[in-house]
């Protein structure tokens, strides 16, 4: 999330328009998972899915087009694994805030 404007004229209500939904990337090769998730955090206004892959290889594609805030990021996934996948995003965007989601 970005950073926001702290003085002596802050109040809740300013605080609360200077604040964006974090923009969330889901990668998981079950389109269930994928989906429960994506509700699961729409329910919550300061979350926004903002795009899903099933593998490794689309996520790093979406992942550059996208520029998410966060990365939810299965461990199993066809062709490159998810710990695979996460080397090349680390080493890629080394500040990207990752999570792994078991057993949704």
């Amino acid at each position: 999330m970005s950073g926001l404007a702290l003085d002596e004229k802050t109040t809740i209500a300013n605080l609360w328009e200077q604040m964006r939904a974090a923009r969330i990337f889901i990668v998981d090769d079950s389109a269930v998972t994928r989906r429960v998730l994506r509700e699961a955090l729409a329910s919550d206004a300061l979350m926004e899915v903002i795009g899903v892959a099933p593998d490794g290889e689309t996520a790093l594609k979406r992942i550059e087009e996208c520029r998410p805030d966060i990365v939810t990021l299965d461990v199993e996934l066809p062709g490159m694994s998810g710990l695979q996948a996460l080397k090349q995003i680390r080493r890629r965007w080394p500040r990207l805030s990752m999570t792994n989601v078991v057993g949704v």
